[in-house]
């Protein structure tokens, strides 16, 4: 016989809370899975993951994964909280204004602060950060004018 269910009364904003809380862990969930499982490389030519794993990690730790994601639903339906709805447009948005920022500290002006800068360096750098910055300023305004959802 299966037990009762549990049920949590939560008012509107500790649902929000526990949505965005338990979609986070979700999230780390399924990075964890995509990082252990699959030792291919995954395109990237500036970072390197080092496969530093212990071998089998994944397959021991596969039933902890499956069911901390039984509770995260059981938490959920006893919490009585909604899927957390995450903007893709937002989170793309967020991603291009952060390298924009820091994209705009790492001019040649402002890495005075890490110590001497070459005085080429402002006419050989300055120029491909600022075409790199400029592109992914259009790619932020290109969200905005199509309008995301």
């Amino acid at each position: 016989m299966s037990p009762e269910p549990i049920t949590f009364e939560l008012n509107e904003h500790q649902r929000r809370h526990f949505a965005v809380i338990l979609a986070s862990l979700e999230n780390a969930l399924e990075e964890i899975v995509a990082l252990a499982a699959h030792d291919a490389s995954d395109g990237r030519h500036l970072t390197e993951l080092a496969h530093d794993i212990p071998e089998g990690y994944y397959q021991r730790v596969r039933p902890a994964i499956d069911a901390i994601r039984t509770q995260l639903v059981q938490l959920a339906e006893a919490m009585q909280v909604e899927p957390h709805l995450q903007s893709k447009g937002r989170t793309i948005r967020a991603m291009l204004t952060a390298q924009i920022n820091q994209l705009q500290d790492s001019y040649a002006r402002t890495l005075k602060r890490y110590g001497a800068v070459d005085p080429h360096l402002a006419s050989a750098l300055d120029p491909r950060l600022e075409a790199i910055e400029q592109a992914l300023t259009e790619m932020r305004a290109a969200l905005r004018a199509g309008g995301s959802r």
